[in-house]
C-alpha cells in the first residue's frame, strides 16, 4: 500500500485511510510522526477485536480524530487545531506517510456493483465534501437497492447544505441551461425524496443561505402541495427572508378531495400568514404550559411550533407540521433476535412456512392520534414507542368473524411454534402511519400522485380496502381500522364479532 500522493479534501479537513491498513499499524506511523494517543478511560470495547471505531490523537495543540466504521470499513481521519492553515499543514503531512483514497476511489465504488461497495462509496464523499460527486449521488436515490437508495439521499442533502453552498452553485447553473425543468426533479424526482431533502434541510440547519433558497424556491411551486407546504414551513423555520412573497403567495390545497377539510383549510392559510410573520422578522414567542384555547396563546403556539421549538400541547395544528417536517429515519434498529422460521429478504423479512411476507415496526417513538370531526371512537394525539413488532405486509384477501381471525392466528402459531396474534389498535396504527404522525400512508396529501403507496414501515393495503381486526375493543366492540372508504390512518371504528373482516397478523419477537 503506498502513501496518498493527492488528496482532494481540503473543505472537511478529512483523509480516508486505506481500509486494509489495521489500526495498529495506522496507530504506528503516527506515533512516528510525533502524534501521541489521548488517553480515553470511558471508551467502550470495540465491536471488532484491536479495532477501535474512535480514537482522539494529540501533538502540540492540534487534535487528530480517528473514525473507524465497522458496517463498512471506512477509516477517516479529521484533523482540529486552533490554526486552520496549521491544520492543513498536518493534514498533508499525514497524507504523504499513510496510504490514503480521495474522490476518484469513491466515484468508483459509487459504480460497483455489490451493495457493500456503493454504501463504501458514499460514506466517502460525504465525508470527503465531494461536491463534485452530487451527479452521481443523486442519481443512486433511484438505486435498486433500498439501503443505497436512502444513504444517496441522505448524501445528497449533507451536499447540498454544505457551508457555502458550492453544490447547489454547481446545479443553479444546470438550471440556467434548463429554465424549462425543475432543479430539484434533479436530486430527487418522487414526492417521498423531495419531502425527505425538505426535511432534512429543516432538520440539520438553523438558518438558510442564497443556495438553499434556490431549493425551496422550486420547492414552493411544486405541483404537490404537500411539497410546497413543507417548503414553506422550512422556509419559516430557517429564515429565508428572501422567500417571503413566494412564501406568501404559495398555493395551498382548496378542496376536501386534497385531504383536508375547511378548518384545516383555514387551519393552513393560518400557518401560512404566520410563516410571514417569522419572516418579517417577528420574534418567536416565550414558552408557555397555557393551553392555545384562545386566538392570542394559539397565535403563540403556532409560532414556537414553526420556529421548531418546544410546546407544552399537542393539537392537530402541531401535529400536522411535525408530519410535514420529520424526516423519515435513514437508520432503524434491526429486531435484535430473529425468530426462527422468519427469513430476512431484500426488501424484509418472510414467514418462510407459509409464504407470508413481513415487516418489521422498529422500536421507535410514533406519534398517534388525531383531531377531526366525526370520529366514532376518540384517538387523541400522544407520542408512543413501539416495542418492535413483524406484521404481514398485506392483509389476508379472505374476510372472517372476529372468533374466526383469532383462531387462525392460533393455528399460524401453532404450526410455527412463534407467537401469532392480531395487532393491537396502536400497533395497526404505527404500522400504516409510520413514525411522524402523516394523515395517510403515502403522506397528508389525498391526491398524491403516490397514493396507496406502502406506509414508511412498508405495509401495504391498510386503506381503502376491507376493514381489518384488531385485539382492541371499546365498550363491548372490537375496533376494526382501515376500510374500503377510510384512509385515514388514526380512524378506529367499533364493529360486533360477527362481521367480516380482513386479517393482518403480527408476530411478536
Amino acid at each position: 500500500m503506498r502513501a496518498c500522493s493527492s488528496w482532494k479534501n481540503r473543505v472537511n479537513n478529512v483523509l480516508i485511510v486505506d481500509r486494509r491498513l489495521p489500526f495498529a499499524d495506522l496507530a504506528a506511523r503516527l506515533y512516528a510522526e510525533g502524534w501521541q494517543r489521548a488517553a480515553d478511560p470511558t471508551a467502550p470495547s470495540p465491536l471488532i477485536e484491536d479495532e477501535p471505531e474512535f480514537v482522539e490523537f494529540q501533538r502540540l495543540g492540534a487534535r487528530l480524530y480517528y473514525q473507524f466504521d465497522p458496517a463498512t470499513g471506512m477509516r477517516q481521519l479529521r484533523v482540529a487545531g486552533p490554526d486552520g492553515d496549521e491544520a492543513l499543514a498536518a493534514l498533508a503531512a499525514l497524507a504523504a506517510c499513510l496510504p490514503c483514497e480521495g474522490v476518484e476511489r469513491a466515484r468508483e465504488l459509487l459504480r460497483a456493483p455489490d451493495v457493500a461497495s456503493r454504501l463504501l462509496g458514499l460514506g466517502m464523499v460525504e465525508a470527503l465534501g465531494a461536491r463534485e460527486s452530487l451527479d452521481e449521488v443523486a442519481a443512486m436515490i433511484s438505486d435498486a437497492s433500498a439501503t443505497v437508495a436512502r444513504q444517496a439521499l441522505h448524501t445528497c442533502v449533507r451536499l447540498i447544505a454544505e457551508q457555502g453552498g458550492a453544490a447547489l452553485r454547481t446545479l443553479g447553473q444546470w438550471k440556467l441551461e434548463n429554465p424549462d425543468q425543475s432543479l430539484i426533479f434533479l436530486l430527487a424526482g418522487s414526492t417521498y425524496n423531495k419531502l425527505q431533502i425538505l426535511r432534512w434541510l429543516g432538520h440539520d440547519r438553523r438558518a438558510s443561505n442564497a443556495d438553499i433558497d434556490a431549493v425551496l424556491r422550486t420547492a414552493l411551486a411544486d405541483p404537490d402541495w404537500e411539497v410546497r407546504l413543507t417548503a414553506l414551513v422550512v422556509a419559516a423555520r430557517l429564515r429565508a427572508n428572501q422567500l417571503l412573497d413566494q412564501v406568501a403567495t404559495t398555493a395551498l390545497p382548496q378542496e376536501s378531495a386534497d385531504g383536508v377539510n375547511t378548518d384545516e383549510r383555514r387551519m393552513l392559510r393560518t400557518i401560512q400568514l404566520y410563516a410571514i410573520e417569522l419572516l418579517q422578522g417577528a420574534a418567536v414567542p416565550a414558552p408557555s404550559e397555557a393551553p392555545p384555547n384562545t386566538r392570542a396563546l394559539m397565535h403563540d403556539h403556532l409560532l414556537r411550533c414553526l420556529a421548531g421549538d418546544p410546546v407544552a400541547h399537542h393539537e392537530k395544528a402541531f401535529l400536522f407540521l411535525t408530519s410535514l417536517l420529520t424526516p423519515l429515519p435513514d437508520e432503524v434498529p434491526s429486531p435484535i433476535v430473529v425468530p426462527p422460521g422468519i427469513r430476512a429478504t431484500e426488501d424484509g423479512f418472510l414467514l418462510e412456512a407459509h409464504g407470508i411476507a413481513l415487516c418489521w415496526v422498529p422500536p421507535l417513538a410514533h406519534w398517534l392520534g388525531e383531531e377531526l370531526p366525526r370520529m366514532q371512537v376518540a384517538n387523541p394525539i400522544r407520542n408512543v414507542v413501539s416495542s418492535g413488532f413483524f406484521i404481514a405486509r398485506e392483509a389476508g384477501t379472505a374476510l372472517m368473524d372476529f372468533d374466526a381471525a383469532v383462531a387462525y392466528c392460533e393455528r399460524l402459531g401453532a404450526a410455527t411454534g412463534l407467537k401469532i396474534r392480531l395487532p393491537t389498535s396502536d400497533e395497526w396504527e404505527m404500522a400504516a402511519r409510520g413514525p411522524d404522525g402523516r394523515r395517510f400512508p403515502w403522506g397528508n396529501n389525498a391526491r398524491a400522485e403516490a397514493r396507496f403507496a406502502a406506509s414508511p414501515w412498508g405495509v401495504t393495503g391498510a386503506v381503502g380496502l376491507a376493514a381489518q381486526w384488531t385485539s382492541s375493543m371499546r365498550d363491548a366492540a372490537m375496533l376494526v381500522r382501515g376500510g374500503e372508504k377510510q384512509w385515514v390512518c388514526a380512524m378506529r371504528e367499533p364493529a360486533r364479532r360477527d362481521v367480516l373482516c380482513a386479517v393482518r397478523l403480527v408476530v411478536a419477537p
